[in-house]
């Protein structure tokens, strides 16, 4: 896969909920979740990104004294605020860990909220 388009490198850890404040997770309006998104980082960030641009990060962490269970849907929101937003990628050293589907077990680093294969509605953790 060969993508093109500016890297926006942001030299710090990134936690989920400096992705998308918990506050607006809870919109379903792709619009509301792109306006916001990234504004705990910068401001203004979300006005000068454009479609296709990249985001190089040192590692993407869950908010401290949270588990992961609690924090898979909170994980959901911030994949679809960043593709909201036009983000193509995030490039990272470490990441959360993949989610596997309590249904089929099928495995995803999309994050989607139904499983693809088998319409199951529960996603799990599970180490790399």
């Amino acid at each position: 896969m060969v993508l093109a388009g500016y890297v926006r490198r942001l030299a710090r850890t990134v936690r989920l909920d400096a992705i998308i404040d918990p506050a607006h997770a809870a919109s379903d309006d792709p619009a509301v979740l792109a306006a916001h998104c990234l504004e705990a980082i910068d401001p203004t960030l979300s006005a000068t990104i454009r479609e296709g641009d990249m985001l190089l990060v040192r590692d993407i962490t869950f908010p401290p004294s949270s588990s992961t269970a609690a924090d898979e849907p909170h994980t959901t929101t911030a994949v679809l605020a960043l593709q909201a937003l036009g983000i193509a990628a995030v490039i990272c050293t470490t990441a959360p860990p993949p989610l596997h589907c309590s249904g089929c077990q099928l495995r995803s680093a999309h994050h989607r909220t139904t499983c693809q294969r088998c319409r199951y509605h529960r996603w799990q953790y599970r180490a790399h």
